[in-house]
């Protein structure tokens, strides 16, 4: 691939999936016609049939490189995407998000306008559904918004203070990603603590002095939906689990902030229950307080690092009609 013009950086456009072709075989052909002249797709694929293979060979286009994980987990997924990627630029998109065509060019620009240092989350706005029967997971912020260290107030009582966007729309220079590390691979859907990866990332950059930005000007659509009250329930419950277990794997490696902010949901939440109990009100979000109290002893038996390993003598492998094979065991 040819280098870009230094008006349009490369960007990377790294899309975790796994046995979800039918999802590409929407979000591929309107990414592959954006207006945006320097973009490769990196498919980090983690499916069990070649589906997503066959779907690659038949849009034949050289700017889609597929990676074949041996191993589930989205926050591996995407680290191996990160790994695998040639662009300054590194945008994280779900397989199940719809974007415009001038979306890349959106990313180009609000990484430009951004510090050097930042990590930003777009917009997600949900497909039109009926909210009575359906939910998809969206991010909608009001204004645009920048963070600079950890807010110790309770976002959930001061909404300006959520700090962390939608991990299906991320987007940073490739560099920030290095620097922090990825993502934790335990964390995330098909790891072990299930949900969370995208605020755990947002929590360490803010740590380490970087700038977490929200932007509601960057936009994409998401299509999943999570139909009927048994799996919205399942949903809600996951992302307790997830979000108990983010904050406890960082008080165990002696973080006080992570305890005070667990401390404080959890006080918030049982508060609200307590609430809605003396008021003779349906108590809200009881399975979402249990499940974080779940996930947070979970977090307890699983190592602290954040790579988790590949089995012994497994590899990823890079297939490309545009750049030489890449070979790897982390």
């Amino acid at each position: 691939m040819s280098a870009p013009p230094a008006a349009s950086p490369l960007i990377s456009v790294v899309i975790p999936t796994r046995d979800r072709a039918h999802e590409l075989a929407i979000t591929l052909p309107g990414l592959l016609a954006s207006h945006y002249p320097a973009f490769e797709v990196v498919l980090a694929d983690q499916s069990t049939t070649d589906a997503t293979l066959r779907l690659v060979a038949t849009l034949g286009d050289t700017r889609l490189h597929l990676l074949h994980l041996p191993e589930s987990g989205r926050s591996r997924a995407m680290n191996a995407g990160i790994e695998a990627a040639q662009g300054e630029i590194v945008a994280i998109l779900d397989d199940d998000c719809t974007v415009s065509a001038d979306w890349l060019q959106r990313v180009a620009r609000a990484v430009a306008a951004a510090p050097d240092n930042a990590l930003i989350f777009g917009a997600i706005a949900p497909v039109p559904h009926d909210p009575r029967q359906e939910m998809v997971p969206h991010f909608l912020p009001p204004t645009r918004r920048e963070f600079h260290g950890v807010p110790l107030t309770p976002f959930r009582l001061v909404p300006s203070t959520r700090y962390a966007g939608g991990g299906a729309h991320v987007f940073a220079r490739r560099t920030v990603f290095v620097r922090l590390g990825g993502f934790d691979e335990w964390l995330g859907v098909g790891a072990p603590l299930i949900s969370h990866d995208e605020t755990d990332l947002a929590y360490r950059a803010l740590r380490m002095g970087y700038t977490v930005l929200l932007d509601p000007d960057t936009t994409v659509l998401h299509r999943g939906r999570y139909t009927g009250k048994p799996a919205i329930r399942r949903l809600y419950a996951m992302y307790g689990f997830g979000h108990g277990a983010m904050y406890m794997r960082h008080a165990l490696r002696g973080d006080w902030r992570a305890v005070y902010l667990l401390a404080q949901e959890g006080i918030w939440r049982a508060g609200q229950i307590a609430l809605a109990l003396l008021q003779r009100r349906r108590p809200p979000a009881v399975r979402y307080l249990a499940y974080m109290g779940l996930g947070a002893l979970a977090a307890v038996r699983w190592p602290r690092t954040f790579h988790r390993p590949l089995a012994n003598g497994m590899s990823i492998s890079l297939q490309t009609s545009g750049r030489s094979e890449l070979q790897h065991a982390r």
